[in-house]
């Protein structure tokens, strides 16, 4: 009765991905058909994946669906919602480089492309993506240490350097350097076609004929930092075709997200056939692509913008800059006090300063609003772990895995039961 019910849970994910992946394909092709302008290679790409997943035929799959079969294998539908959720993923991540790219194009002073030059060290390259902030705390780096301000809250570029240069620069070639913006400036006096550097084809040298040396970059590389594409019609299908998508995608999570399996129809997808599909999993990579997709769904708002500033405070976090992600954690909630998600970050901030108290407040906040969050379970178990009151860390630490039983807190409840049973304190029932 288990292996069949697991047979039907398996079939409505499967059936809810299908469904969500028509609706996007749908989407793309009406904006598609409505432009002359030939489909950009990455939004080709993602059509041909939704395609891919609509038909049944991923090229990856050794488990051809066949509609005359009538279980469906947890693995197929596993297989399909990772395809699913990658494409989810891609467009959600790009949409989000191009709003932060947007919100910072102010305080950038080089392209995409540009030919710079260190000021310090003196070796030449092309710029070829840029971070509003560095990825990585940089305040001990050398080459730093005499800059004025805090370099954190810094622009932050990716060179491909001049191999001669940084030879003579360093001792040895060093194709890639992540550059501090403070320390570039253009060079506008050397020959481009002479530098020695390891760039990808799809780096064009533009012959404009402005006198300017610049590279222009592959479309999907400007189109995520904000710049505008050569071909402004090619530019403005892409930002729709994406928009359009994500808005599509929102729905479909933001449905997922809400909806309960009591009393719906079989073919309904809920975040309760999904923790159904984690615990049918019998290895730990189909368990983290299920556990992966069941994050993506927490994240999803009905305000877009806050979804976005849950990126930006992630990405402060793991830069190491928490106080900042605290900040940004602080403003979400204050907008939505029942984003769940948020509180569940803002209690690993705490918990990263050691302020463990607070954590335990945040993490029961999200607690209190999905009773089936693993995360902050799990974080409640590490808290009062720390705290040294191990019956309460047995007792989230168990919770935790009851919902996910691939959750890595495992072993710290072994250590935390042999800790007890040296205290001889006993579990409540």
């Amino acid at each position: 009765e288990i292996l069949k019910q697991n047979c039907v849970n398996a079939e409505i994910v499967l059936n809810g991905v299908k469904r969500i992946a028509t609706v996007l394909y749908s989407d793309l092709e009406n904006n598609l058909a409505e432009s002359d302008v030939e489909t950009p290679f990455f939004v080709h790409d993602i059509k041909r994946e939704l395609e891919s997943i609509i038909q049944g035929n991923l090229d990856n799959t050794g488990d051809i669906l066949d509609s005359s079969t009538s279980e469906t294998s947890y693995k197929t539908s596993i297989q399909y919602l990772s395809a699913l959720f990658s494409i989810i993923q891609r467009v959600t991540t790009l949409m989000w480089q191009r709003r932060t790219a947007d919100k910072n194009k102010h305080r950038i002073n080089f392209s995409l492309g540009d030919i710079v030059k260190h000021k310090k060290y003196d070796f030449r390259g092309i710029v070829t993506a840029w971070d509003s902030f560095p990825r990585t705390d940089v305040s001990r780096w050398d080459g730093l240490q005499d800059m004025k301000g805090n370099v954190n809250d810094m622009p932050f570029y990716h060179i491909y350097a001049d191999n001669n240069d940084t030879t003579k620069a360093f001792g040895q070639q060093r194709p890639f350097r992540y550059v501090c913006q403070e320390n570039l400036e253009l060079d506008v006096e050397s020959d481009s076609k002479l530098l020695d550097v390891d760039m990808d084809d799809d780096w064009k040298l533009d012959d404009n004929g402005d006198g300017l040396k610049h590279f222009v970059a592959p479309d999907m590389v400007a189109f995520q930092h904000g710049e505008r594409l050569s071909n402004k019609d090619e530019d403005d299908l892409i930002n729709k075709c994406l928009s359009d998508l994500l808005h599509q995608i929102s729905l479909a999570l933001q449905h997922i997200k809400d909806h309960k399996t009591e009393g719906s129809e079989q073919s309904t997808f809920s975040l309760d056939h999904m923790f159904s599909l984690l615990h049918c999993t019998d290895c730990l990579e189909d368990a983290t692509i299920v556990e992966e997709c069941i994050k993506e769904i927490w994240k999803v708002h009905e305000d877009q913008e806050l979804r976005w500033e849950l990126d930006d405070g992630s990405e402060a976090l793991f830069r190491g800059d928490k106080d900042k992600a605290i900040e940004i954690f602080d403003g979400i909630i204050s907008n939505d006090t029942n984003y769940y998600e948020a509180h569940n970050k803002k209690a690993t901030c705490h918990y990263m300063l050691g302020e463990i108290n607070k954590s335990i407040l945040a993490a029961k906040e999200a607690y209190a609003l999905e009773p089936k969050h693993f995360q902050a379970l799990a974080g409640l178990g590490l808290a009062y772990n720390d705290k040294s009151d191990y019956l309460k860390a047995t007792k989230y630490f168990r919770l935790s895995l009851g919902l996910h039983p691939w959750s890595p807190v495992s072993s710290r409840l072994c250590v935390c039961l042999d800790v007890m049973k040296k205290l001889e304190l006993k579990e409540e029932d």
